[in-house]
């Protein structure tokens, strides 16, 4: 076997194992995204028009949560705008911020994080749909527009 043939079988080898990543990688989002359709429609329609948080914990929605003002912070703490009592989430663990026309979220230096459609990010414009992992809890943003 020649150089060339080695190199070929090595390029081969690679497209397939990242092939068979990708598929992987599309089967769980694809799995997600059943899971938060499921989530979504045991809840009744948004009381009005707005951005909310859909909190799912023990994969059972929750309660909508309203999304107001400037400033919408999450931790542990009561004192935040919303309160999730679980010891993996920090006393002021991130902070949901108006920004013109979106909403972004932010860590605030928390010690555990938190993911985003199943990706560690420490910052992230949020678009209807996805789906925030904070501690035990599941966070999915929701846009609300009646017709």
């Amino acid at each position: 076997m020649n150089d060339l043939e080695i190199t070929q079988d090595k390029l081969q080898a690679t497209v397939l194992e990242k092939a068979a990543f990708s598929s992987k990688r599309m089967a769980a989002i694809s799995s997600r995204l059943r899971h938060v359709t499921k989530m979504m429609s045991m809840l009744n329609a948004p009381p009005c028009d707005g951005e909310f948080l859909i909190v799912v914990q023990n994969d059972e929605a929750q309660l909508y949560y309203p999304l107001k003002g400037e400033n919408n912070t999450i931790g542990r703490s009561h004192s935040n705008s919303l309160s999730l009592p679980d010891d993996n989430v920090s006393r002021e663990h991130c902070t949901i911020s108006r920004s013109s026309d979106c909403w972004i979220i932010r860590d605030n230096g928390s010690k555990n994080g938190f993911g985003i459609n199943g990706q560690r990010v420490e910052e992230k414009t949020l678009v209807d749909g996805d789906l925030i992992a904070i501690g035990a809890y599941e966070l999915i943003f929701t846009v609300s527009r009646s017709n």
